[in-house]
């Protein structure tokens, strides 16, 4: 299920597909319960100007076993610090996927450091006054 540019509010419960999908100006609200395990948000066309716009509005929470994607097309894109979704809560078993350039740069939980000595050692994805964002955790 994909939400490509959509803007707008969907409700009802939504469930039985192999990931829902985000991507372009999307600006989509959930209103319902969503089953599902895997989230990709796909900033890659996403301008500078919707950097502070969560691509999702949804009061459930990202849970245990839930895997999100998030890819930006650039360094440059990522290191200016995004918000992802106004989410309810994010569960610690939570796992993030960062994808640059749809090359997988790391995988890594909840409010974790990235690490290493790279671009994003200090970078990660926290909850922060109810928005998923991809940030410094420094």
């Amino acid at each position: 299920l994909e939400f490509s540019d959509y803007t707008g509010t969907i409700s009802g419960d939504i469930g039985g597909f192999d990931k829902i999908a985000f991507s372009g100006s999307a600006e989509t609200k959930f209103t319902g319960t969503v089953e599902n395990g895997t989230w990709e948000f796909r900033l890659t066309d996403r301008g500078n100007m919707l950097q502070n716009y969560a691509m999702l509005d949804w009061s459930g929470a990202l849970a245990s076993g839930d895997a999100v994607k998030v890819s930006f097309k650039d360094a440059d894109q990522a290191k200016g610090g995004w918000s992802i979704a106004k989410v309810g809560s994010v569960n610690a078993s939570t796992t993030f996927s960062l994808y640059i350039d749809d090359v997988l740069i790391a995988t890594t939980s909840y409010n974790t450091r990235i690490g290493g000595s790279g671009d994003y050692a200090d970078w990660g994805f926290k909850l922060d006054g109810g928005v998923l964002k991809f940030a410094n955790l420094a």
